[in-house]
């Protein structure tokens, strides 16, 4: 009971008329633990605990009084400092009593102060020395009681006064019948009758190790997926976090974005939101880090950081400013950025650093996301990637792309969380209740009747019955009683959230609603401005909504904020009130929009819109266009005013063209159909550009996202209303892309040619042989002159605007009579030519005299003429910057096959794959890839061939079948030759087969030549390993049929082997087929002469392989050792070492016919070693099989050779891969004064600069503080304190980098962004949790001020409290930072020498300081870092997690300092570090 009864005797003096013996101390803590406990059953807290407040009477009657004794601060909880937000409660009471428990046993309080500040700072930061180091009588385990009710944080202390009083009768049990106290564990009894509730309400093993296995996939170097399904409050965010903190030992990379319904239109909202969390992470490191990233991304991205910048605000802070990304066409522009994004996340990832993905509440995510997602499932080649969707599947729109049918596009591994039955709510209830097996049925049935089974409000539903007293528990007998019948009266779920905003104030509701109106997350800002309020009011009326938990502060919110007004210095301002809150769950967001009316969450949403409108149109860097467009649309009906509807139109416009660049094709939609919707007939006339601008852009968005009809309509509507012939035109060229594109290329043909029919070109119907070869010769001979011209270089006149729109439609005609009449095509394209010549238009369409080189090339065999033409196209396109440069550079090299080596190929296709990719068509970044394949087969290495077909095999799997086939193919001819095959003859292996593959070409594959490179392989394969008879039977079957192609790349490959396939089987020949292959032969040495003077590095090496060949077959042996030796020579020198082998083989086989034994053992060893440095090693084997007498009688010499043949491959890639009271404005002002007199005492600089180092941490409540200097861009650190480790030091310098007892992420992320950064419990923030400090020493609170001087970065104030969460109160921050402003000025005058230097202010340890310069000499760096944390106490795996070292790395540095220590344990090494004061 509570009373002012004076007659009792305040504790302190009953106990001075005591003995202090332990059996009286126990009695009377007893007796006061009970009567709190009593005081707390009845629901209240006494908050003002001490000596002078306890009464008791000679019969250990205990009393409560209720006065507020003169000693109260030296008996106030943490909590009650006014620096916490945190509420008091119970636990106040009993932090209360362990310093009552600690004054009565030890003879004196804890802590040692005179003023009130004093009291706040020790309570808050020191820690308490432990009662039985004090006194030695004081038994271990009293002590440990004492200190657990001392512990600064609450949730550290006991939890209930029942819990200690249970642990103080077991102390005085054992210490009556034992004269002892045996130690046990303390809290066993803690927690009866607290509502504990666990992270999860039942087991989720089987799903936490699905989650594991998926990410064991992605650290195997794979792309793996999960999906978490089930419904709102199941859990599913929950198990994947504390799935994610269980591998925090891990490296890598783990982001996460969530998706909001409000503004589900927005492009890529949550990816934006996850690689944001990347960001700020990166700005977490040092310089050179950053530094290293910034070359690393700029590297990989190229021509994409400009785009990656654009979708990702925060970006530049770590690459730069980036110019704006050039606009694509709408399907390049998804294929760019899909690509950026997978280089950036290629540039991440690693072995040694997986990147994890989590999106969650996918089932909102905008359409935009959801195919870039799509888009990584099909791409094989990520690598060490692990993405991790959360959805609701009632949730799930009609064809989602997470529905079930769409599921089975990937693979994945799926984990649905559902709710939980009634035997598990039993058991939840048992293990919450500390229930017996016997009871809590009827308890389980009335709270699982009313939730469901569902977690999320099963915890509220339990939370409120005990608010209630529905749920309680009697301490008498010990056990939690329940009413049922009220339970059963309580409303159901659905209407658990309603009841908890009934209970709001009114204010406070009606703000609440107001903040579900702008999404799950919402500013202060924002809300004021629509509440039409201050912010500080609009604060003061959210504190319930706070206090109830229904609301959070959302730190990583407000930190983009804080770094987008970071890049721009003008807007720093330190005092900005604007903080960002997040609701705790989408349900309590969803219940108090669903409070709002519908005309009201017009009003809202459309004020919203205005005020975030105002924030665009003044040049905001946070760019909140799409969030105000998205408004604007929810509350469209409250748009009334002509002007407004034109203006909203407007930014709907800007918005979709913003989408559209992004590939965000349906936000896109959206976005017109709102804006077109928002005008009228009369704006075609009024304000006509708008209007004609909106409806093109639609038109393209609606058929490009499958809406043809409605594409269809809106295109009509376009003609109708164009204005002039231009417009028409520029419609009609949209119109026929579209339709070409979609597969219609036949309608857009005809609908084409009757156009150009009306603007006066008439095409012919028909076009035979002689009228193609007509125009073509005509064309040739005006771009000779062209070219003579450097092709109008330099323009005489300007093209006419109209003559521009019929040269952009002619070609988009030509491509669609591509799939109608091939010779219709070239005469279309030559009258492109000659129209674009008369015009002096060719520097506008170099792609139209590209595709004329091309075609001239391939299907005419002009090669020459096609490598001028193609050379001429690609230049015009460098010097006009032209968008079609990809094209260009594919084309000029793939003409050039017939003019260079295989090796002088390869990086022309690079360079065009490069281009290909930056402007996002993949059509020619596929076939670039293809170039590249080609060079590899026709001059690389077959390991280089293999690995390359197996990577771009993997990315195109899905993707483009075409192309996966094409790189398979290869892929098992390079098998193949490694003996890696079924067969030698074959390309089969388990999961590969020749004759499935043919039956799976297309007519379309088989046009563009896969079959004829296939047969081309084996025709190949078939003569290497000496099956001559079917290589050559081969060759005749396909130059004699339709996979025949005249001027196909790999013809001189199958006529070359061809060739030598019918030279090998000549002498098997009747005399009629030899006269037969004589002229075949002769035909076939003919033409490859040809091409040898046309491109002699690429087939010179063949020509005179079959000019050797021919020579042989005539008798002339020493002619033909002579084309061989120069073939040799050749291909050697052109990098054909296949080839060089191939010549080898068959000089040896000719010396060995003629009997030249020795010599041909020469040949064929080097054919050997050209077999084996091209990789074949199954034809190496074949050749040792073949001539065994000659390898096996110079065994001793082979084995040597052996040895020097032997390759060895390094990887070119590196793995780095109420209750708190505020303090009264006295106790402020003593602070100040005591501060002030303080530093008016200091004497020097080094006493002053500790001084206010030490006043800071006091003001923060910081057991350890830090104050770092910016010294040219390097950070120092020059003054350290921390009150429980005893240090103090000032006017010394020690590089950042050298200490270990700070977190360098968290100082370098506020050296960057030059932003105050307070942190409530560290270890828990997922943006630094992976600091190597954070992890080891699990700080709580910590805040971090930048101190600038001008515009510069003067230096860094870093405290830290690591007991007390929250104990850096943000209300604080600006005083603060005015103090820390302080230091930049002493620190100035420092370096000018206005101030005396005394020596560092270092404590005395009392003990002897010994010149150790020799030894610490004779440490290394990396020995010193080790041993000063072996001094510091942590483990070998601790120093490695510290240090980012292997284990056994340290372990080998352990054993060098044991060395020079002269030392053989851990404990000697520790004590000689310390004795001698090494690290002082």
């Amino acid at each position: 009971m509570v009373t002012n009864n004076r007659l009792n005797v305040p504790l302190h003096k009953y106990w001075q008329e005591q003995q202090g013996e332990i059996s009286v101390f126990l009695s009377i803590a007893e007796g006061i633990t009970e009567e709190v406990m009593a005081l707390h059953n009845a629901d209240h807290v006494h908050r003002r605990l001490s000596p002078e407040t306890i009464l008791i009477e000679d019969s250990l009657r205990i009393t409560l009084s209720s006065d507020v004794p003169e000693t109260f601060w030296a008996y106030r909880a943490p909590e009650q400092s006014g620096r916490l937000k945190r509420d008091t409660d119970a636990r106040t009471d009993l932090y209360a009593l362990g310093v009552i428990y600690y004054e009565l046993l030890v003879g004196e309080l804890p802590y040692q102060a005179d003023e009130p500040t004093e009291w706040i700072y020790a309570h808050l930061a020191k820690r308490p020395p432990h009662p039985s180091e004090v006194n030695h009588r004081i038994p271990q385990q009293i002590g440990d009681i004492i200190i657990k009710l001392m512990a600064k944080a609450p949730e550290e202390r006991y939890q209930s006064a029942y819990g200690l009083l249970y642990d103080l009768k077991t102390c005085r049990s054992e210490w009556e019948h034992n004269g002892v106290i045996g130690a046990f564990a303390l809290g066993s009894k803690d927690f009866a009758g607290l509502l504990r509730m666990p992270i999860f309400l039942s087991r989720r093993d089987q799903e936490m190790t699905l989650l594991t296995d998926a990410y064991a996939e992605s650290l195997n170097g794979k792309t793996a997926f999960a999906v978490v399904s089930g419904g709102a409050g199941v859990g599913k965010t929950t198990l994947i976090r504390e799935w994610y903190r269980s591998q925090q030992q891990e490296r890598g990379y783990f982001i996460s974005g969530k998706a909001d319904p409000l503004i589900r239109e927005v492009p890529y909202a949550p990816l934006t939101q996850a690689f944001q969390e990347l960001i700020h992470r990166l700005l977490s490191g040092s310089a050179e880090q950053l530094s290293r990233w910034k070359d690393k991304l700029t590297t990989a991205l190229g021509d994409h950081a400009g785009i990656v910048a654009e979708i990702i605000p925060n970006m530049h802070l770590i690459i730069g400013e980036q110019p704006d990304a050039e606009t694509l066409p709408w399907a390049e522009s998804r294929n760019r950025l899909h690509f950026a994004f997978q280089v950036m996340i290629r540039t991440f990832a690693g072995k040694r650093s997986p990147f994890i993905l989590f999106l969650d509440d996918a089932h909102w995510a905008d359409a935009a996301t959801l195919d870039f997602i799509r888009s990584m499932s099909e791409s094989r080649d990520l690598g060490y990637f692990l993405c991790i969707l959360a959805y609701r599947d009632k949730d799930m729109q009609p064809g989602h792309w997470l529905s079930h049918q769409h599921r089975a596009e990937f693979d994945h591994r799926r984990i649905m969380l559902s709710s939980l039955t009634l035997l598990e709510t039993e058991q939840f209830l048992r293990q919450t209740l500390q229930l017996e097996a016997s009871k809590g049925r009827s308890l389980a049935e009335a709270i699982f009747q009313k939730t469901a089974g569902n977690p999320l409000y099963m915890k509220q539903f339990v939370q409120t019955l005990y608010a209630q007293k529905w749920l309680r528990f009697d301490t008498r007998t010990e056990t939690w009683l329940w009413d049922t019948d009220e339970i059963h009266k309580q409303d159901s779920l659905d209407d658990v959230w309603d009841l908890m905003l009934d209970k709001l104030p009114n204010q406070a509701g009606s703000v609440l609603r107001m903040a579900a109106c702008i999404g799950h997350s919402f500013d202060l800002h924002t809300l004021a401005a629509i509440c039409l309020q201050s912010p500080e009011q609009v604060m003061e009326q959210l504190e319930p909504a706070l206090t109830e938990g229904l609301v959070l502060p959302d730190r990583e919110r407000e930190r983009w904020h804080r770094l987008n007004r970071a890049a721009d210095f003008s807007l720093l301002d330190s005092a900005d009130p604007n903080v960002w809150f997040v609701f705790i769950h989408d349900t309590i967001r969803q219940a108090a929009y669903d409070a709002v009316t519908a005309e009201e969450k017009e009003k809202i949403h459309v004020g919203i819109g205005r005020y975030q409108w105002g924030l665009q149109l003044n040049d905001k860097p946070d760019d909140p266009m799409y969030t105000a467009l998205n408004h604007f649309m929810l509350g469209q009906n409250q748009l009334t005013d002509r002007e407004e509807k034109r203006l909203v139109a407007e930014m709907a416009l800007q918005a979709s063209r913003k989408a559209r660049k992004s590939a965000a094709y349906l936000s896109a939609v959206t976005y017109l159909t709102f804006g077109t919707g928002l005008l009228t007939e009369m704006d075609w006339e009024e304000h006509h550009a708008l209007t004609y601008d909106l409806y093109m852009e639609r038109m393209q968005a609606e058929v490009l996202c499958g809406h043809l009809e409605t594409g269809e309509l809106i295109f009509e509507q376009l003609v109708a209303h164009s204005h002039t012939r231009l417009e028409e035109l520029r419609t009609y060229a949209v119109k026929l892309e579209l339709d070409i594109n979609r597969g219609n290329a036949r309608e857009a043909f005809h609908v084409g040619v009757q156009l150009l029919s009306r603007l006066g070109i008439e095409l012919p119907k028909q076009v035979g042989a002689d009228r193609r070869q007509k125009e073509l010769s005509q064309t040739r001979r005006l771009l000779r002159e062209g070219i003579a011209k450097k092709l109008d270089a330099e323009r005489r006149e300007e093209t006419s605007p109209l003559q521009l729109a019929i040269l952009q439609l002619l070609p988009l005609v030509a491509r669609a009579s591509s799939f109608v009449d091939m010779n219709l095509f070239v005469v279309i394209i030559c009258r492109s030519i000659r129209l674009m010549l008369e015009h002096h238009a060719a520097n506008r369409f170099p792609e139209i005299i590209a595709i004329f080189a091309s075609y001239i090339s391939s299907e005419e065999g002009r090669h020459k003429e096609g490598c001028e033409l193609s050379e001429a196209a690609r230049d015009l396109g460098d010097a006009t910057h032209s968008p079609v440069k990809a094209k260009l550079a594919f084309i000029y090299a793939l003409s050039h096959f017939w003019r260079m080596s295989a090796q002088e190929t390869w990086p022309l296709f690079k360079e065009a794959h490069r281009l290909s990719l930056a402007s996002g068509d993949m059509y020619y970044a596929g076939f670039s890839l293809r170039g590249m394949n080609f060079s590899l087969f026709f001059g690389g290495h077959l390991e280089e061939l293999h690995e390359f077909c197996q990577v771009q095999g993997g990315a195109f799997y899905k993707k483009d079948p075409f192309l996966m086939k094409s790189f398979t193919l290869y892929q098992q001819f390079a098998k193949c030759l490694k003996g890696e095959t079924a067969d030698r003859l074959t390309l089969n292996d388990d999961a590969f087969d020749e004759e499935s593959f043919l039956h799976s070409m297309s007519p379309a594959e088989t046009r563009i030549g896969l079959v004829f490179e296939y047969y081309i392989c084996k025709i190949q394969l078939l003569y290497i390993f000496g099956s001559y008879q079917e290589a050559a039977e081969l060759w005749e079957q396909t130059e004699h049929s339709e996979r025949y192609y005249k001027y196909h790349s790999h013809l001189p490959e199958g006529m070359l082997y061809g060739f030598l396939a019918i030279s090998a089987v000549y002498r098997d020949l009747s005399t009629t087929q030899q006269e037969s292959a004589d002229g075949k032969m002769r035909s076939m040495l003919g033409q490859m002469r040809k091409w040898s003077e046309l491109g002699p590095s690429h087939f010179l090496p063949k020509m005179l392989l079959m000019k050797g060949e021919a020579a042989r077959l005539k008798g002339r042996w020493e002619q033909a050792l002579t084309c061989y030796d120069e073939a040799i020579d050749a291909a050697r020198e052109n990098g054909y070492t296949h080839l060089e082998a191939i010549s080898c083989e068959l000089a040896g086989k000719l010396l060995l016919a003629i009997g030249k034994k020795k010599f041909a053992k020469t040949y064929l060893l080097d054919a050997y070693h050209g077999f084996k440095v091209w990789g074949a090693n199954e034809k190496c084997l074949q050749l040792r099989e073949r001539f065994s007498d000659l390898f096996e009688r110079s065994s001793e010499d082979g084995r040597v050779w052996e040895q020097d043949l032997k390759l060895t491959r390094e990887s070119a890639q590196t793995d780095y891969k109420d209750g708190s009271e505020e303090p009264s404005v006295e106790v402020e002002r003593d602070m100040f004064k005591k501060a002030a007199a303080r530093l008016t005492q200091a004497y020097g600089f080094e006493q002053l600069l500790g001084h206010y180092l030490v006043t800071l941490m006091e003001n923060a409540g910081a057991a350890k503080g830090f104050w770092i200097v910016n010294k040219a861009g390097d950070l120092w650190i020059e003054a350290e304190h921390d009150i429980n480790r005893n240090i103090s030091k000032s006017g010394h310098s020690a590089s950042l980098e050298s200490c270990f007892d700070l977190p360098i992420s968290v100082i370098r992320f506020v050296a960057r962004t030059k932003q105050p950064l307070v942190l409530e419990d560290a270890h828990l923030d997922d943006l630094f949790a992976w600091d190597p400090y954070i992890r080891s020493v699990r700080p709580r609170s910590m805040i971090c001020l930048p101190v600038q001087q001008l515009d510069r970065l003067a230096g860094i104030v870093y405290l830290e409290n690591e007991a007390v969460t929250g104990a850096q109160a943000s209300q604080r921050l600006e005083l603060m930072q005015m103090m820390s402003a302080q230091l930049a000025v002493l620190n100035r005058f420092a370096s000018e020498g206005t101030v005396v230097k005394t020596e560092p202010l270092v404590m005395d340890t009392g003990k002897p300081k010994l010149d150790t310069s020799l030894l610490t000499q004779s440490l290394t760096e990396r020995e010193k870092d080790v041993m000063q944390l072996m001094v510091k106490g942590l483990s070998n795996p601790e120093i490695a997690q510290r240090l980012e070292l292997a284990v056994g790395t340290v372990k080998n540095i352990t054993l060098s300092i044991y060395g020079k220590l002269q030392v053989n344990r851990r404990t000697q090494a520790v004590a000689k570090a310390k004795d001698w004061n090494i690290w002082e």
